[in-house]
């Protein structure tokens, strides 16, 4: 991915494996990115405000790069074009994240190619220098290098050993989604949140001995969205929790990633100036990324 930015390339690295996903490049700027583990920009969407139907109509349409979502949500003022970008910029380096970290034994991928260029209604609202998606990753792998849970581990809430704990707003909130025996990528899907953020607040709880590990197999995949936003936090940053905290009604929270971004008016790329790269050329960069480590 390096070398693609460095040459300022155009188009779309797609990558079959576990996690499968791509990554869209205009100019080796990154304006879009999924990845199969981590919830997609309609989930994110969906769950993330609080919307009218119609709205959700549209949301349906999210996941296709040809269709202007986030316009069509602007026009009608459902949300914030800050709003709106906040949201991107979380999902790609959510997506970039989990493509690009070795996060699990059995993750793998199976072949990855640069497809002709295609732009994507979110390179209008966001564009990301690969550079600032890279510090992200390389930050969160410093954070949870020595607690990373794994993303599938089921975690329940448990009684405080001590009289109280003090936990930051973050966490916090985290504490207040776990209802029952979830896993950390069940959390991020229910509530449309990064699963990088999840994990590290899960991990975090865990070395408070807030929640514990589910003795069991863990989760095969994720559930469906559940309602729009986590259980909102205490005001402050900080909670004291004197027993097992109690959920409380649903409210959108915002996401914690964040990057510069510029926006996107330019027009899309001509594919007819396209090079495609070597597959062994493709292959060398994504795993000096998943490297990086």
């Amino acid at each position: 991915m390096q070398t693609l930015a460095s040459q300022r390339a155009s188009g779309i690295l797609k990558i079959d494996g576990d996690p499968s996903g791509a990554v869209y490049f205009d100019g080796g700027e990154i304006t879009f990115a999924r990845a199969s583990w981590a919830p997609d920009v309609g989930t994110r969407l969906l769950c993330g405000f609080r919307l009218p139907d119609e709205a959700r109509e549209l949301i349906a349409g999210a996941n296709q790069p040809d269709r202007d979502v986030g316009g069509a949500l602007l026009r009608r003022n459902y949300l914030s074009r800050a709003a709106l970008s906040s949201i991107l910029r979380s999902a790609v380096v959510d997506a970039v994240t989990m493509l690009t970290v070795p996060m699990e034994a059995g993750s793998f991928v199976s072949d990855l190619r640069l497809a002709v260029p295609d732009a994507h209604w979110a390179g209008t609202y966001s564009r990301l220098r690969a550079a600032d998606v890279w510090v992200q990753a390389r930050g969160w792998v410093a954070r949870t290098a020595r607690h990373r849970v794994a993303r599938t581990a089921l975690v329940e809430l448990c009684d405080l050993d001590v009289p109280s704990a003090i936990v930051r707003r973050e966490e916090w909130v985290i504490a207040c989604a776990i209802t029952g025996a979830m896993s950390a990528q069940g959390i991020a899907w229910r509530y449309g949140l990064a699963l990088c953020d999840v994990i590290e607040q899960v991990s975090l709880l865990l070395e408070a001995g807030l929640c514990a590990l589910v003795p069991g197999p863990a989760l095969a995949g994720p559930p469906r969205p559940g309602p729009a936003g986590p259980p909102r936090p205490p005001a402050g940053l900080a909670a004291s929790l004197p027993h097992r905290p109690q959920s409380a009604g649903p409210a959108p929270i915002r996401p914690v990633m964040s990057a510069q971004v510029a926006a996107g008016d330019g027009a899309p790329p001509d594919s007819s100036a396209y090079t495609p790269s070597p597959p062994e050329l493709l292959r060398r960069v994504l795993d000096g990324l998943k490297n990086m480590s």
